[in-house]
């Protein structure tokens, strides 16, 4: 279950924001940055930081960003965004 939400994170599916809604509703206040981790996976480093993709799971109901991680190639990460 785990990897299927992986595949979705990078891939993409599932999205009903862009990475300018996301940023214009954490200025609002509507939606605040809850942490980052690692996860182990490769994103290119062609590109700095994903589409976000929808996230239910432990931490609430939001979205989830995936960037390269520059010092790893085996390792990449991860930043929750959750509802305020």
């Amino acid at each position: 279950m785990f990897m299927v939400w992986i595949y979705q994170a990078l891939t993409n599916q599932g999205n009903k924001m862009n990475a300018l809604e996301l940023k214009a509703a954490i200025k609002n206040g509507e939606i605040k940055r809850h942490h980052t981790s690692t996860f182990r996976g490769y994103v290119s480093r062609a590109s700095i930081e994903s589409e976000p993709t929808e996230y239910h799971g432990a931490f609430g109901d939001g979205f989830t960003t995936v960037s390269p991680n520059w010092d790893s190639t085996y390792y990449s990460y991860i930043t929750y965004y959750i509802y305020a």
